[in-house]
């Protein structure tokens, strides 16, 4: 039991990333005969940043552990240490390539930079920069059960680092008679001492993404009052959306004085706030503008006495703020609030009945149209979203 627990800690916290000291098993990891061990020492980055920080998952603590258990090493009698340390670094996938393999390059060096600074035994460095990972990324999502958004959420983090290993020999080695083994094709290395290879366009295998194009909306309390509506939105990039919104009831009964028509078309533009990395599209808090137009026709037969209002050319612009989540694969609900300055003139009628042209509508005198504007709530929305996306292949 003891030996089981062991060996669920050390696994857990190999996993996290921590300096490790990982003994090779007989016929493993050996060069030229002799048995090594290793000190591994990971970076984790921001999205996007290559610098060192200190506070970030636990990056300082993890760094003083690595030179102390060097130390430790390097007193201890009958130990040959490498002096030529390997650093494997990279970029999760999102966001275009050549930015990826900038980050990854930066990021190794951020680690050599901290070599440097506090140790004189690591003296030459051999550097993997992969890019993005998509090889990495791939194994871990077999491996798992999540969705793909959930799965971006929970392994890209892991993927934005730099992983230094350095080799040990628990008894005395002529190090620079060690053979080196060559670096797979198709991988950049750089540093001094190190193996050459030249960069190979490698063929990969194909995967399936799913890319969003456009969501189709509808207000479901529009919906509940009979007011027939339909909106699209499009993402452009991970932060912006452009919405339009149309509202069209045209229903009439003249008979029970009621109308209910409606035509209003509506433009909106959002700002999605938060991390969006790994984030599914149109999820979030968010905050934009919209402004719409349109024209309106309300009877409501005996709650009005028969007398409706009838409004020429509304105009409308203002602010809105909400939150919208899933609910299912390609499902969302969104809760919208707005306020905006309308303006508005309308004719109030009565309905007069049996008139030689059936039952009408008049406007008594004088006709004169009336006018209102000004700062007022004009937006409530509970929507019902659906996602279309394309489903492509890339390569990993």
């Amino acid at each position: 039991m003891k030996k089981t627990y062991a060996l669920f800690v050390l696994t857990f916290l190999l996993f996290l990333g921590s300096v490790s000291v990982a003994s090779a098993a007989p016929g493993e990891e050996s060069i030229n005969g002799f048995q090594r061990d290793s000190l591994t020492l990971k970076l984790l980055f921001r999205c996007g940043h290559y610098n060192f920080d200190s506070a970030f998952c636990d990056n300082g603590y993890r760094v003083d552990a690595f030179f102390q258990s060097l130390d430790s090493l390097s007193q201890r009698s009958g130990i040959s240490i490498d002096n030529i340390a390997h650093i494997r670094s990279s970029a999760s996938p999102e966001g275009g390539k050549r930015r990826n393999d900038f980050l990854s390059l930066q990021r190794a060096e951020s680690l050599v930079s901290i070599v440097k600074s506090r140790s004189s035994i690591i003296s030459s460095f051999e550097i993997l920069s992969v890019g993005p990972d998509w090889d990495s990324y791939n194994i871990l999502l077999s491996k798992s059960a999540l969705s793909s958004a959930q799965a971006q959420r929970r392994f890209y983090p892991m993927l934005r680092q730099a992983t230094m290993t350095l080799y040990y020999y628990p008894e005395p080695v002529r190090i620079e008679k060690v053979d080196y083994l060559a670096p797979a094709p198709g991988l950049v290395w750089h540093g001094q001492n190190a193996l050459a290879a030249h960069p190979v366009e490698q063929l990969r295998e194909p995967v399936r993404f799913e890319k969003p194009l456009f969501a189709l909306k509808s207000n479901l309390l529009f919906d509940a009052l009979g007011f027939v509506n339909l909106g699209v939105e499009v993402p452009l990039g991970q932060r912006f959306s452009l919405g339009a919104d149309a509202v069209f009831p045209w229903w009439s009964n003249p008979r029970k004085d009621f109308t209910m028509q409606m035509l209003e078309a509506e433009l909106s533009a959002k700002y999605w706030f938060g991390g969006r990395a790994g984030k599914e599209a149109l999820t979030g808090l968010f905050a934009g503008i919209y402004a719409g137009a349109g024209y309106y026709d309300f009877q409501l037969g005996r709650l009005t006495d028969g007398n409706g209002v009838q409004g020429d050319v509304f105009l409308l612009a203002g602010l809105q703020a909400g939150y919208a989540h899933k609910i299912g694969r390609n499902l969302r609900l969104e809760y919208s609030a707005g306020l905006a300055y309308l303006k508005t003139e309308y004719y109030e009628y009565i309905s007069v009945k049996d008139t030689k042209f059936g039952n009408i509508k008049v406007i008594p005198y004088p006709w004169q149209a009336k006018r209102t504007s000004g700062v007022m709530p004009t937006k409530l929305s509970v929507s019902l979203v659906w996602m279309i996306s394309s489903k492509k292949g890339g390569r990993r």
